[in-house]
């Protein structure tokens, strides 16, 4: 995949940005697929933001620039064509839409557009990886209680911003706790969503993704067989 640089084109200082201060808030702001959008605070020449975006295959787009008072970005790529990004404050987060195709900046089956959400308090992605870091901890000293009440929090009230290899390795994590606490129904409950690619042979996953992705849910697939056959156990079947 080829990665091309990107820089500003022609956006011009003003001395307030009532778009940028009024209604698009610094932050992070999360897609649910991968994807991110940081927005920074305002400067004195706009808004900067910095884009990425995961596709099919694992396929990405990568961009940064600056915003300017009416919500838009103008980038350009190594080939001189522009590429035109509307950023729009919604009640739940930042819709970033073309106003102008973009070429370059993407692999063949990722774009740029889409809806970033706010994250709740700790899913943001630092926070996440900082909860499964302290699971992890607690889980390898067998503290199995104090680790579900690390993690447990995480997968209740991060699932609109986890993208699915996230999700599944939370739910086979806590699915597995749920195991060693001898909680067979919360164990079985929390790896269901994993069940049926669980069933599949590898081979069938190869068969129905491009192979980034089937690499990834094998893994997620393979750790589910065990831990649904560790729920089951629990329950005397």
């Amino acid at each position: 995949m080829r990665m091309l640089k990107y820089a500003l084109l022609g956006l011009v200082a003003a001395p307030a940005f009532a778009f940028a201060q009024g209604s698009l808030q610094p932050g992070e702001y999360l897609d649910g697929s991968g994807g991110f959008l940081i927005i920074k605070p305002a400067t004195g020449g706009g808004v900067p933001f910095t884009l990425h975006t995961v596709g099919g295959n694992k396929h990405i787009c990568d961009a940064q620039g600056t915003i300017g008072k009416n919500g838009q970005a103008v980038l350009k790529s190594d080939d001189n064509a522009p590429c035109t990004l509307d950023f729009t404050t919604k009640a739940e987060g930042v819709e970033v839409s073309l106003k102008k195709v973009c070429v370059g900046f993407c692999g063949a089956r990722a774009t740029l557009d889409g809806m970033f959400l706010k994250p709740a308090t700790g899913c943001d992605r630092a926070g996440v990886r900082m909860s499964r870091a302290e699971f992890k901890k607690l889980y390898d000293k067998k503290a199995y209680a104090e680790a579900r009440s690390v993690l447990e929090p995480v997968f209740k009230r991060c699932s609109k911003t986890l993208d699915s290899r996230e999700d599944g390795w939370i739910r086979n994590d806590l699915g597995l706790t749920f195991a060693r606490l001898g909680d067979a129904g919360a164990c079985r409950k929390t790896l269901e969503p994993l069940a049926e690619d669980a069933g599949k042979t590898d081979a069938k996953i190869r068969e129905e993704l491009p192979p980034n992705e089937a690499d990834s849910l094998i893994r997620i697939a393979r750790a589910a067989r065990t831990n649904l056959k560790l729920c089951d156990a629990k329950a005397g079947k």
